[in-house]
């Protein structure tokens, strides 16, 4: 699969399957307690997103951020891209103006 031009999606290659899982976990009923955390994929290959973590079990992997519930079910993950965030300008502002 060759890279579209102006593409600045570092995942562009697994994007499809990425967006069909988030999009089944986007659609789980809500719990009342929620958190925000972050976890490493382990990789061991070069990749501009590659990030190191002193300290974690796998140091070396893609850094992603899930939204889970008490029970440990995803409801929300986001994968961290370094210079190009996955989230819209808009709704970053919309969510800051929100929660400050």
């Amino acid at each position: 699969m060759n890279k579209p031009k102006n593409c600045n999606d570092v995942f562009y290659k697994v994007r499809p399957i990425y967006e069909a899982i988030r999009k089944q976990c986007l659609q789980l009923p809500l719990e009342k307690e929620l958190c925000v955390d972050e976890q490493i994929v382990p990789l061991t290959e070069k990749h501009t997103a590659k990030q190191f973590k002193k300290g974690k079990p796998s140091q070396w992997g893609f850094k992603l951020f899930f939204m889970c519930g008490k029970t440990g079910r995803t409801y929300d993950f986001l994968i961290y891209q370094s210079s190009t965030p996955e989230l819209d300008k808009t709704l970053t502002k919309k969510l800051v103006s929100v929660y400050l």
